[in-house]
């Protein structure tokens, strides 16, 4: 985590947080898991889950799929993505 937290603004307190059920809809023990180690990796930045955020951590456990990213395209409008391995992303909404 130490990469992506190099890379946000030191502004950015807050900080949206996707994972596999956001893209397949199944929720498992282990996105539970990798929630708080992802949170406790970027601290004190705080994650909340879900798409409404200028800047969104992705842990998806994988490279993602080229539909995977189309649904990441509709779901986030004009943005930029920042594959940091290992399935982690970090998402930039392009402000209106």
């Amino acid at each position: 985590m130490r990469l992506v937290e190099a890379v946000l603004p030191s502004g950015v307190s807050v900080a949206g947080y996707l994972e596999n059920a956001d893209l397949k809809g199944l929720t498992s023990v282990q996105d539970l898991a990798e929630f708080f180690l992802t949170q406790y990796g970027l601290a004190p930045v705080v994650l909340q889950k879900g798409y409404d955020h200028e800047w969104i951590v992705g842990n998806f456990g994988h490279t993602l799929a080229q539909h995977e990213l189309s649904v990441l395209d509709q779901m986030l409008g004009p943005h930029t993505t920042q594959d940091f391995g290992f399935g982690i992303y970090l998402m930039h909404r392009i402000p209106k």
